[in-house]
């Protein structure tokens, strides 16, 4: 039984910003051969997501092309080359596939629900010899030779995937760096210019939203704003195209100040090494708050990520008093259909102010350009430099659960690498054998326990995590559970029975190995993350007439396993 360690530790909160390095607007289209690629399926292409847009922790990376809701749309290559490298997974992009072409360019698929051909049979071959559903593997270079035009998947709903479509980018070879698709000629019918959704006036951590109404920043007197001090902006905007309902992400964000261009934001490529910085670009209290991605124009110190540009004050309007200004946001999408917003703001005086206050358990400043260690009462916290982003005060509590390290709400309370936390073993467990392997950090998220790991190092107890939280020590000692779907003890089975299905579930650590031996004989079963469901395809099943007899066998983070047998009639 699982029960949380007397010796409790609680959460530490981190004030967190981002920084983002000054560089010219680049421009990459005269770059990319536009006529090379074709579509990598055969229906009108509309979208669900387009590329760069904001997402948790990172940037889309490629294209969700809309499959009408169905699973099985043929997917084809799009220009000669080979695959590359086949990924498949529980979680993340389900069953991916990676085409790398001849041109320099390099295609990625994710969401499959199957594979074609002899990529199909390369699939099925590597996980028997392997043992194994869940892999990465780099293919034999000219294994999967490809031509353009030919059929390499089915799409699919794999994965954490909310829906059936086609996630398809495209990167360079060479570099990785994930490049917008629609620079290869993807074509996607748009008529429409993007839509203002929000601003927000963002003051010493003091917002206001104005909403805007057909084209205006709604009622009148939004049209002149009245301030107390320098401010920076947010602003919400979507974009649609047409034949599709779906809100999607603006390419192009300009403001400009007293017709000066003071800000700007577009992507049109980027390293998956910068994809987290997206935090830095948002309105951190809007995502807590009102669960919205407010893009802002304040830059944060730590921030890189070059496309996020500013051109005075780092994306803060300075104003004195009685100050008159004329702001202005531009939104372009791809297709060059454009959108402005004016708007004027008058300073009424000048203050200086800290609305946030002092918190009476503040500890320590931690900065953003150095490496912090916060040790204290049996838990210590590493912050290595470039983890936050910006200089901050750390603050932390303790009750009976344990210890805290907080963040201020206007904050990001996602790090940009991970901190490392060590918590003293209390004396109980470091030498009892039983219970030490079963020891893990997890952190406690409305009464719920999350597993963040842990390995042990002389008396502590060792976690990784790049989130802020309520922190405590737990024993996992609960095996995994698993019921079955739709086989009964000594039933037959249907005679249009597809699959046999497997509910499994662990309470704390998670699920990390899955087997199933038909009548003595490792079989294969698919891990579907998001429905907790193992599933095998009784036509790929060497079933005997009459009793089979098979065992399914789960291993959990920390070593507890459950095996289970069942029995049906075929």
């Amino acid at each position: 039984m699982r029960r949380l360690c007397s010796y409790g530790y609680n959460i530490l909160y981190g004030f967190i910003t981002l920084l983002i390095l000054f560089s010219p607007i680049y421009t990459f289209s005269q770059d990319y051969p536009k006529k090379d690629f074709i579509a990598p399926v055969k229906i009108p292409i509309t979208t669900s997501g387009t590329f760069a847009e904001m997402r948790s922790n990172h940037f889309h990376s490629g294209f969700d092309i809309r499959t009408g809701g169905k699973i099985g749309e043929l997917v084809f290559c799009p220009f000669e080359g080979e695959v590359s490298r086949i990924k498949v997974q529980a979680f993340g992009g389900g069953k991916n596939l990676y085409v790398s072409h001849t041109n320099g360019f390099t295609t990625v698929y994710m969401h499959l629900d199957s594979y074609y051909g002899a990529i199909g049979e390369f699939v099925r071959d590597y996980q028997y010899a392997h043992k194994t559903y869940e892999f990465d593997v780099q293919v034999p270079k000219g294994r999967l030779m490809l031509k353009q035009g030919d059929t390499i998947a089915l799409s699919g709903n794999s994965g954490s995937s909310a829906g059936p479509h086609l996630h398809y980018e495209i990167r360079d070879t060479r570099t990785e760096n994930i490049i917008n698709p629609l620079f290869f000629g993807l074509e996607l019918m748009d008529t429409i210019p993007p839509e203002l959704l929000m601003i927000k006036l963002l003051q010493q951590n003091i917002s206001y939203k104005l909403n805007p109404k057909e084209g205006e920043l709604g009622i009148k007197e939004f049209d002149t704003l009245f301030v107390d001090w320098d401010f920076s902006l947010g602003i919400t905007a979507l974009d649609r195209s047409n034949d599709c309902s779906g809100n999607n992400g603006v390419y192009e964000y300009n403001l400009y100040v007293d017709d000066a261009l003071f800000w700007n934001f577009r992507v049109d490529e980027f390293s998956f090494n910068d994809s987290r910085y997206v935090n830095a670009c948002i309105d951190y209290y809007s995502l807590e708050k009102d669960r919205q991605r407010v893009l802002v124009t304040r830059k944060l110190p730590n921030n890189s990520f070059r496309d996020f540009k500013t051109f005075d004050n780092q994306g803060v309007i300075s104003i004195q008093e009685e100050d008159f200004k004329t702001l202005r946001f531009e939104l372009k999408d791809f297709a060059g259909n454009t959108k402005n917003f004016t708007f004027y703001v008058i300073a009424r005086c000048n203050q200086v102010g800290d609305s946030l206050g002092e918190i009476d358990n503040y500890r320590k400043l931690i900065s953003w350009s150095k490496n912090n260690v916060f040790d204290t009462s049996g838990i210590q916290v590493i912050i290595p430099k470039g983890a936050l982003y910006e200089d901050n005060k750390l603050y932390y509590s303790l009750d009976t659960i344990g210890k805290r390290v907080c963040h201020n709400v206007y904050s990001p309370a996602f790090l940009h690498k991970d901190m490392t936390i060590k918590i003293d073993i209390p004396e109980n467990i470091v030498d009892n054998k039983q219970f030490i392997s079963k020891l893990v950090i997890a952190e406690l998220s409305n009464k719920k326990l999350e597993h963040i790991g842990g390995r042990i190092e002389k008396g502590v107890i060792v976690a990784k995590t790049k989130l802020f939280g309520r922190f405590t020590l737990a024993l996992d000692t609960i095996a995994p559970t698993i019921i079955s779907r739709n086989i009964k003890k000594n039933k037959r089975i249907a005679n249009n029975q597809k699959h046999l299905i497997f509910r499994i579930s662990d309470n704390l650590s998670g699920i990390k190995s899955y087997n199933g031996f038909l009548n003595g004989q490792w079989i294969l079963f698919e891990y579907d993350g998001k429905r907790a469901s193992i599933v095998c395809d009784l036509d790929s099943m060497r079933l005997k007439r009459g009793k089979n007899k098979l065992l399914i066998k789960l291993v959990d983070a920390v070593g507890n396993s459950t095996n289970k047998e069942f029995e049906f009639i075929y």
